[in-house]
Formats: structure tokens, C-alpha cells, sequence
């Protein structure tokens, strides 16, 4: 019985220690593929801060930050990727990605820095990805958009399919549409900019900022993780549940005893009285 208490005990500190999502059935939103310099993820649940690695998962509410010269890209599950640059901050608000329902959306916030994004439009108008900024809602129904935040303005350029944006004060609910090659800028408290063709330093920048994609690499960690939470699910069938130990009633040290109980006293029985029958009054003269 000792035994399998214990054994239970130190189950349940295995669980506990096991990353955010393993437990429950969520699935990861992606992998980090590729990563160099200062990168790390925090954990919304405790704020812990881990340093990423390829092949690091990311779930909802992650946020990840990267360091002077650190960028990362994250591959995600519906065959989506973003690449974050050097002195950025990003949180992943939101992800939904289903085959039967035919709809694959992600949504972004980005507190500084640079994101480009490249989304795989699996379903048409049910495919879009969205990144928030400090002034505006930027997304693609496309295929290939960078966002950035330079002196408290953001900035958006569209390189392939349809671009929108909008700014997040409501004094402006106008949606913006960008097509391929074209950009704007959103600054806080003025509407946003007329769109505008990308200079060819920006057009540089971004060609350097491209994103490399390994699809050998998700096909073996989708594979991995599928075969991680098959053992988790037999490991839990295997778990003995804890035995409460039997406590036996009136057990006393030895050389004590059991103090004497005066029993209630009972209240005697009283007999049930006949009430007479009621005589009726003569009437009144």
C-alpha cells in the first residue's frame, strides 16, 4: 500500500513537470525550425523564460522575444511560417486550424520589432493570418507580408496576394487594402496613409529577411508528438490510483480507556390525552 502511494505521488510531480499542452489535448501552433542568437519563449502560465531551440514548441499565449542578434521562424501546424527579426516581441494571441471545417487562422501581436509572415491559404477566404501592432490590425488573405515598428509607427509591405489594414482607433474604421509590391504606414492618432510602392532599400531588406523552410523537419516532430502523447495516454492508464488506508474505529493506546459515554436520557413516554368533546352553549336570550 506504501508503495503504491508513493508511486503515485511521484506520477503526479511527473505530470506537473511536463511543458504547457502536453497534458491537455491542444496541439502545439508550430516548431521553431531555425534560430540564431538570444531567443527565448515565455510561458503565460508562470512567466518562465526558456531559451528556444529547433525543434521548440509554441503554443497559444507564447510569447517570444529575440535578443540584439537573434532572430527565429517558427513553422506552424497548418504549413504556415513566420520569421521573427532581431530586437522583436511577439505574442501568439490565437490559432485555428481544422481540415474538417476547412479554416486555417492565426493571429499575432506584435509589441516591437519585425515579423514577416508567409500563410498557406488552404481555404480561401477561411485562410488568413493577422498581426496586431500598437496602432493598427494588419493580415493577409495571401501568402507574404512584413510588418515592422519603427519610431512608433507601423509599417506594412505586401509581397504576394491581398493585404488589409485597419487602425485600431475607432476613429478611423476605415479597412485599407494593399496589393502586391505596394505598402503604408499607420501612426498613432492619424488616419492611416495613402498605400504607397516599396522603395527598393525596403524591397532589400526584405529579400535578405526571407524565410527558409524545412518540411522534413515538421514531418518528424508532428510524427514525434504523436507518438509522445500515445505513451502519455498509456502511462496514465497504468497509474495505480491511490489505496486510502482503512482507520479501525475505537482504537486506543494501550493503557488508555475509552472514557464513559453517559447515553442521553430518554424523555419519558407520556401518554396521549383525550381531549372532551366539545359540549355546544345554549342559546342566548
Amino acid at each position: 500500500m506504501k508503495h503504491h502511494s508513493i508511486r503515485y505521488l511521484l506520477f503526479v510531480f511527473f505530470l506537473l513537470a511536463l511543458p504547457t499542452g502536453v497534458l491537455s489535448q491542444e496541439e502545439p501552433v508550430g516548431w521553431v525550425t531555425e534560430v540564431s542568437g538570444e531567443v527565448v519563449v515565455i510561458n503565460p502560465v508562470d512567466g518562465k523564460r526558456t531559451d528556444v531551440e529547433r525543434g521548440t514548441e509554441i503554443y497559444r499565449s507564447h510569447t517570444v522575444e529575440t535578443g540584439y542578434s537573434g532572430t527565429v521562424t517558427i513553422e506552424l501546424m497548418d504549413g504556415s511560417a513566420i520569421r521573427v527579426d532581431r530586437n522583436s516581441r511577439i505574442k501568439v494571441v490565437d490559432f485555428l486550424y481544422s481540415e474538417e471545417k476547412e479554416v486555417n487562422r492565426s493571429y499575432f501581436r506584435l509589441f516591437q520589432g519585425t515579423v514577416r509572415g508567409i500563410l498557406n491559404s488552404l481555404f480561401g477566404k477561411d485562410s488568413e493570418m493577422t498581426i496586431e501592432t500598437p496602432t493598427s490590425i494588419a493580415g493577409v488573405k495571401g501568402s507574404d507580408i512584413v510588418v515592422w515598428i519603427e519610431n512608433g509607427q507601423t509599417l506594412v509591405a505586401l509581397n504576394e496576394g491581398r493585404g488589409f489594414v485597419r487602425h485600431l482607433d475607432e476613429r478611423f474604421p476605415e479597412v485599407l487594402w494593399l496589393k502586391p509590391g505596394w505598402m503604408i504606414r499607420v501612426a498613432k492618432g492619424k488616419p492611416p496613409g495613402k498605400p504607397f510602392l516599396i522603395p527598393q532599400h525596403i524591397k532589400k531588406r526584405i529579400l535578405k529577411f526571407h524565410i527558409k523552410r524545412h518540411p522534413e523537419l515538421i514531418k518528424k516532430l508532428k510524427r514525434l508528438k504523436r507518438v509522445e502523447r500515445k505513451r502519455l495516454l498509456e502511462r496514465l492508464k497504468k497509474v495505480p490510483k491511490p489505496i486510502r488506508p482503512q482507520i479501525e474505529k475505537n482504537i486506543l493506546p494501550p493503557g488508555l480507556k475509552e472514557p464513559h459515554r453517559e447515553e442521553k436520557k430518554k424523555r419519558p413516554h407520556r401518554p396521549h390525552r383525550e381531549v372532551p368533546p366539545l359540549i355546544p352553549l345554549p342559546p342566548q336570550r
